[in-house]
Parts: structure tokens; C-alpha cells; sequence
């Protein structure tokens, strides 16, 4: 299987929409941007489906290093093969993937927010909005800022009543 099946399979196993809709897209960003969802799905499922904690972590360390070794053009992992001869054209930076990383590590270190819901908020903004706006970017749609960044928080979010209600998510 070439890196490009891989990040295809993955991203069309995923069941997400996401997926479908790529395909709307010109090839070269297609491919980028199954890549870069297919990484996404990697790094999600260590968290999602690893029990031991300890194990979670140690991937997710794994996944640190190979960003920095793929960016250093040493990339083991088919998805960062995939991904790699696209980060130019594309913008995509190391900095990019380890923010993914960064908010799986929230996810499975941190199960309560102590100044909730400010920080459950800010930390669906970091693992929700980040990789939706940097899909955009890849699609070629123009950034959200402003205003209309605050209208994605309110349409993408639970609503602020929903996590007001300390039971909402138990």
C-alpha cells in the first residue's frame, strides 16, 4: 500500500463526512488535505482508542518525533510520507501538526476544566477550531477572523448553557 492509499483509507474509514467532501477539491489539494485529516485521525485515535494512559502518552511522544524527523526529511510513518511533498506547497508546518498533538495530550491528561466553562471552551477552540480553520486554509477559502471566527465558535461549540450544566458531559 503507497502512503497515498493509506491517508485515503484512513480518512474514507473514518466515516466523516469530511472525507466526502474532500473530494470536491482539485487533486493536489485533495491529497494535501486527506493527509493532513488522515494525521489528524492518527493522532485522535491514540487517544480515543489506547485504555493505558501510559501508552497514549508514549505514542503521542512517538507521533512528536516523527513530526520533527519527517520535517527533518526522515519521515517512518505512511502518513507523514503522504504528507510531506505537500507541506510546501501548502503551509504546512511542523508547528501545524504538534498543535494537533498538543490538544490530544489535553484530552488525555486533563478530564476537568477548574475554571469551567472558560477553559472547556478555550480547549474545544484549540482541538475543534484549529484544524478547521487550517482545513480551510488548505482548501483555499480565505481566513476567518473576527466577527465571523466568534460566528464559528457559536455554530461549531456546545452552547454556553449546555456547559454551564456541570452533568452535561458525565
Amino acid at each position: 500500500m503507497t502512503p497515498q492509499q493509506y491517508v485515503q483509507d484512513k480518512a474514507a474509514r473514518s466515516g466523516s463526512s469530511f472525507y466526502y467532501a474532500f473530494l470536491f477539491l482539485p487533486p493536489p489539494r485533495r491529497a494535501a488535505i486527506t493527509a493532513f485529516y488522515a494525521f489528524c485521525r492518527e493522532v485522535d485515535d491514540v487517544v480515543d482508542e489506547v485504555a493505558d494512559p501510559a501508552v497514549a502518552a508514549t505514542k503521542l511522544r512517538w507521533w512528536r518525533q516523527e513530526v520533527s524527523q519527517a520535517f527533518d526529511g526522515r519521515p517512518s510513518h505512511p502518513v507523514m510520507h503522504a504528507l510531506m511533498p505537500l507541506s510546501a506547497d501548502f503551509g504546512i508546518e511542523a508547528r501545524h501538526l504538534q498543535a494537533v498533538i498538543d490538544g490530544c495530550q489535553i484530552d488525555l491528561e486533563q478530564t476537568r476544566f477548574l475554571d469551567y466553562p472558560a477553559s472547556l471552551i478555550e480547549h474545544l477552540t484549540d482541538t475543534v477550531l484549529s484544524p478547521f480553520f487550517f482545513f480551510r486554509h488548505i482548501s483555499h477559502h480565505p481566513p476567518i477572523t473576527g466577527s465571523s471566527r466568534c460566528a464559528c465558535k457559536r455554530d461549531f461549540l456546545p452552547p454556553r448553557s449546555l456547559l454551564r450544566r456541570q452533568d452535561a458531559f458525565v
